[in-house]
């Protein structure tokens, strides 16, 4: 199983590093991609961890970027920043730029909170929180203290963009995050489409144009419609799929890792390799085709190149080991199966040979006593009617020897009869 969106408590989420590690492989999942808001802290955190585990970690992050004013949320993959530290040098100090926005944000929101009759504490916001404090965090605590009656209602009155006491924060806008995603090496997708403002058909050539290379067309909030049009618009903008639950845990307890909401995610075993294919081929034409002085560009390609085709080479010797077992494996029980078949068979046979053999010389007697006496019953009734034959033949001549006829007579009246197959003439006058 993939799941390719969660987060930790080094963001929005309330599993650690550690629980996160720990619930994938509770659930099954053995891809999993943590993509914790403007940080990496939460991958870094569980990486030693899924390495004893066996689970295999995707780097990712998640940004809010802004597009024609609206918020649109940005996730970026395959950023290694241990692999890749060339590469990513800029993208941390991009991305500290935007922690720094966050925490500014943060003070400048609780003393909005303030003028609107709700007293909390920076502290107690932050105890609730990770790494990154957030706007989730803010409405945990709201409902915790009991203004608000739900997290939602806690967006609705006091966080969301078109609340009472929403606070802006420097997000960038679309095109600068996926350059920068793009620069360190790594894809750039956009998460949860169906959360969009505008038609997604409608601006995806716009997105495509700024760089955009994949889209979440698997995830909790999209119904089975909606996965199907994302997947077509994909292929027809020639995007990268990207998919995963968006874990948070506590905070969207519906939600569970690998499945979505209520079993409603099935993210495609080969999602990952899919992707590991194609982004090597883009990072490939990228060499072939790198911008004109821009050696540094070139370097950063190279490492990507040389990342993604070690794990591709060892996913792939690991599979052609793992089907080699298989196809060990089944042909070690056909070659079983065929000589139990061919044993059974050959006891069949044999037992049918021999039941036939017996059968055969038991016919063979019959049949043989059966010709025995027909011989004898013919060549009695042929030896019988040789005899009355003989004695019919005999008595005929003394018949015919009885008269002295003179010379010239002629027979009169000559009667003759079939007796057993033979004529008896008898001669009754003469004149």
């Amino acid at each position: 199983m993939i799941d390719l969106h969660s987060h930790t408590t080094a963001s929005d989420g309330t599993f650690s590093p550690a629980q996160l590690v720990d619930e994938a492989g509770r659930t099954g999942v053995r891809i999993l991609g943590i993509t914790d808001h403007d940080t990496f802290s939460g991958y870094d955190q569980a990486l030693p961890l899924a390495r004893q585990t066996g689970l295999e970690l995707v780097c990712g992050i998640e940004l809010s970027t802004k597009l024609h004013g609206h918020s649109v949320h940005l996730l970026g993959y395959f950023l290694n920043p241990s692999l890749n530290p060339d590469g990513l040098g800029d993208f941390r100090t991009w991305i500290g730029d935007l922690q720094a926005s966050r925490r500014d944000r943060n003070v400048r929101l609780i003393a909005r909170l303030r003028e609107l009759g709700v007293n909390i504490t920076l502290e107690e916001v932050q105890a609730r929180g990770g790494g990154m404090t957030g706007r989730p965090h803010f409405a945990k605590l709201l409902l915790e203290k009991g203004y608000v009656s739900s997290m939602q209602q806690a967006f609705d009155d006091y966080l969301d963009e078109s609340a009472k006491g929403y606070v802006t924060r420097r997000e960038p806008q679309f095109a600068e995050a996926v350059q920068h995603i793009r620069d360190a090496g790594g894809i750039a997708s956009l998460a949860h489409p169906i959360r969009i403002r505008e038609d997604v058909a409608a601006v995806l050539s716009e997105l495509r144009a700024a760089g955009l290379n994949a889209i979440e067309a698997y995830h909790s909030d999209h119904s089975p419609e909606q996965t199907k049009l994302y997947l077509e618009l994909a292929g027809q903008h020639g995007l990268l799929i990207t998919g995963g639950s968006d874990f948070h845990g506590a905070v969207k307890p519906e939600i569970q890792l690998g499945t979505g909401r209520g079993g409603n995610l099935r993210v495609p075993d080969d999602l990952v390799d899919r992707q590991r294919c194609q982004i090597a081929h883009l990072v490939l034409i990228q060499v072939q085709a790198p911008p004109c002085g821009e050696t540094g560009q070139r370097r950063k390609v190279s490492h990507a190149i040389l990342f993604d085709a070690q794990r591709l080479q060892r996913l792939e010797a690991g599979q052609r080991l793992e089907v080699a077992n298989l196809v060990a494996i089944q042909v070690q029980r056909l070659e079983r199966g065929h000589a139990l078949q061919r044993a059974q068979l050959h006891n069949r046979i044999a037992r049918k040979l021999q039941r036939l053999q017996v059968l055969e010389v038991g016919e063979r007697r019959e049949i043989g006593d059966l010709i025995q006496r027909q011989v004898q019953i013919t060549q009695m009734r042929e030896t019988g009617q040789r005899r009355q034959i003989l004695d019919l033949a005999r008595r005929n001549g003394e018949l015919l020897k009885v008269g002295e006829f003179a010379e010239g007579t002629k027979v009169r009246d000559l009667r003759s009869r079939q007796k057993d197959g033979v004529e008896i003439r008898t001669v009754l006058q003469t004149g």
